[in-house]
């Protein structure tokens, strides 16, 4: 006997604020993420039946996980039609004011998030915005906790050599005090 498929209906009911929070900790604003959540629900309506509500949740965040990765690429490729330049060029060939409260710092960022790949943005949310341990992490991916360490490791030196061509030479001093900062909390 076959088991009876999950109700749709209350897995939506229950899965689909905590997809909406994943977008949100992934994606620049709400509207965003409401797009991409509702966009993971759609497909799931559309979508294989489940027998067991595991692989119903893993689904979801695939298909999420997806769904941000599409959005980021989206944006890189408008703004290359856009500018006609790859995005590394547009460091070597504009301007770069440090940033301030008139939202340069929301555009360094989006554009730090942009060199990115969709493995490190999540690394990124789940260990210094989630705050999860690297044991957590490790649990969640799959690996040891060494080679977390090792990949939490390697994000800090990319996301430090990205920040350092976004931003102005003269304050590189500066943004390394704070990027080391920020990291060693977490240590």
């Amino acid at each position: 006997m076959d088991p009876k498929p999950l109700s749709k209906e209350k897995l939506t009911e229950q899965y689909y604020e905590p997809v909406y929070a994943y977008c949100l900790r992934r994606l620049p604003d709400r509207e965003a993420a409401e797009d991409a959540a509702q966009e993971v629900f759609a497909a799931f309506w559309e979508g294989p039946e489940f027998t067991e509500e595991r692989a119903a949740s893993g689904w979801l965040y695939r298909v999420a996980r997806s769904k941000i990765t599409d959005f980021y690429r989206e944006r890189q490729r408008r703004l290359e039609h856009e500018t006609g330049l790859d995005p590394e060029d547009l460091d070597e060939t504009m301007f770069r004011p440090p940033p301030d409260e008139t939202g340069d710092s929301d555009r360094i960022y989006d554009r730090l998030f942009m060199r990115l790949d969709e493995e490190e943005r999540s690394l990124f949310a789940d260990f210094w915005v989630e705050g999860y341990s690297y044991a957590e992490l490790a649990a969640m991916r799959g690996v040891t906790e060494g080679a977390m360490r090792t990949r939490v490791s390697r994000l800090k030196k990319k996301i430090t050599a990205i920040l350092k061509k976004l931003l102005c030479l003269p304050l590189i001093p500066l943004i390394s005090k704070i990027v080391y900062n920020l990291f060693s909390e977490n240590l």
